[in-house]
This record gives structure tokens, C-alpha cells and sequence, in this order.
């Protein structure tokens, strides 16, 4: 789905409308990325609506050109993905060289953006290590997996976050799934 943002100036203020069509040229936005459209035009309206009052004619106008650019710059960074030669990255190989040989270093794979696995190779060629990452809805990082080079789990590492994005805390777990360690991130602001 893409969603369109349509705006009807009245006397009474400004009404963002949302809504969606389906356009296969124009891409398509996940449910993550709808979701954090949605909450950013309620943020935006609920802000307009708020200082309506307190505001002259004038100055609507140029809020309104102030809530379509801050519009325009959390679509660029919502569909951001990691890219390269303007094309949607995949997979990233890193090669050792010695004289006349290349031998695979070191492996990263991408899914939506997102680094979902990593593979790291000795110096003959095998696996090494490998890691794999889990993210929510929000795209943060809740989950990760390390492996030895026998492809066994050494542990597993969950996050959670507080609803700013912020880490709130990290809990380290045993292949059998027992608790090795646990810590909490506090953050002490002025």
C-alpha cells in the first residue's frame, strides 16, 4: 500500500486525510512504515490543531509548509534502506587477499535494510562464526543469535526497549535457554 496525504485548507484550520491506493509504481510502504507514518500525522495534526488558535493567518501558512517538509523528511528516513548504485542491497562479501589468493573473509546478508546475518570465515576458508539478528515492528534489534564454527549455538542475546527506542535492557542467554546475564541500561538525563 502507499499512502497519499491529502490536505484541505479550511477556515477553521488545517485536516490531513489519509489515504490509501494501490500503486505498483510508486513501491510499497511495510506495516512498519505505515505505522510510523500514521503516528507521525497524528503527532503533526494533534500539534496543529493545538495552536490554531494562538497563530494569525500568516503564520498557518508557513506552518503548514513546516509540517509538510517535516512530512517529507520522515518519509525519506522511514523507507531508508542500505543501498548501493542505488540498489537495494542484498549481501556484502568481504574477500581476504594473500599474493594471489582470495579467500572469503567475511559474509553479511540484508533483508529490508536490516543486517539478518553475518558469517565470519578462518583463514582457510570455513566458517568461523555466524550471527544472526531478529528486529520488531519498530525495526530494533530484539534478537541475537551466535553461533560457533560447527554451526552450534553458543547464545543468544534478547533486548528490550523503552518506548522512545531507547535499550532497556539485555538478557544473555545459555544454548539451553537459561539466563547467563542480565543488565538494564538507565539514562540519566538534565
Amino acid at each position: 500500500m502507499v499512502y497519499f496525504l491529502y490536505l484541505c485548507i479550511r477556515g477553521d484550520g488545517l485536516i490531513i486525510y489519509l489515504h490509501s491506493c494501490s500503486f505498483i509504481t510508486f513501491g510499497f510502504l511495510s506495516s512498519k512504515k505505515r505505522d510510523t507514518l500514521k503516528k507521525f500525522l497524528y503527532f503533526t495534526s494533534s500539534l496543529y490543531f493545538s495552536f490554531m488558535n494562538l497563530i494569525s493567518m500568516v503564520m498557518r501558512k508557513t506552518l503548514i509548509l513546516a509540517i509538510l517538509a517535516c512530512f517529507a523528511f520522515s518519509i525519506t528516513s522511514v523507507s531508508a534502506q542500505k543501498t548501493f548504485e542505488g540498489k537495494v542491497l542484498k549481501e556484502v562479501k568481504e574477500w581476504r587477499i594473500d599474493g594471489s589468493k582470495k579467500k572469503l573473509d567475511h559474509v553479511t546478508k540484508y533483508k529490508d535494510g536490516k543486517k539478518v546475518e553475518e558469517i565470519e570465515y578462518s583463514s582457510i576458508g570455513e566458517q568461523k562464526s555466524r550471527t544472526t539478528y531478529t528486529y520488531n515492528e519498530n525495526g530494533k534489534c530484539i534478537e541475537e543469535k551466535y553461533y560457533d564454527e560447527y554451526n552450534k549455538l553458543e547464545k543468544t542475546v534478547q533486548f528490550e526497549y523503552f518506548e522512545n527506542g531507547k535499550k532497556k535492557s539485555q538478557k544473555s542467554l545459555l544454548p539451553n535457554g537459561k539466563v547467563k546475564s542480565y543488565k538494564e541500561f538507565e539514562y540519566i538525563v538534565e
